[in-house]
């Protein structure tokens, strides 16, 4: 469903001579009477047929303008939960991240008496040739 508004082409805030102005051009342009046969121009007539009926009576549109702002309060509702998912979703990858790096900087090494400072070279070598090692093997049975 179309917002009312944009299939008659005015602004929400268009007076009664503007909606209906706006009304008569387009039913000009797509009435079947015009246009035997398409059944394009039929449908676009009956949803613009169907957007005056609501706008042009002054208590349906307001309705119909209380249906919008809560469409747009549950979108803004809908942008803000995916924003501040996002957000967090960032900042605790962000502080795993940092969380690592000094684990392998302070703790990791250290405490694990396995590799010193001066061997973390060495060991990222071998770690490069076993990589190159396993990217080199043919594939097959």
């Amino acid at each position: 469903m179309q917002n009312f508004y944009t299939v008659l082409g005015i602004a929400p805030k268009a007076s009664e001579a503007e909606i209906k102005a706006a009304f008569r051009n387009l039913a000009k342009t797509c009435h079947p009477d015009m246009k035997p046969g398409d059944s394009g121009a039929e449908a676009a007539f009956q949803e613009v047929k169907r957007a005056y009926t609501f706008l042009s009576n002054p208590e349906t549109r307001k309705v119909y303008d209380a249906f919008l702002a809560s469409q747009r309060a549950v979108e803004r509702r809908r942008f803000r939960r995916a924003a501040a998912t996002m957000s967090a979703s960032f900042l605790l990858t962000a502080a795993t991240v940092f969380a690592a790096m000094f684990w392998i900087q302070h703790a990791g090494a250290r405490s694990t008496g396995e590799l010193t400072e001066p061997q973390l070279p060495a060991a990222a070598k071998a770690l490069a040739k076993r990589a190159e090692a396993v990217t080199e093997r043919p594939s097959g049975p």
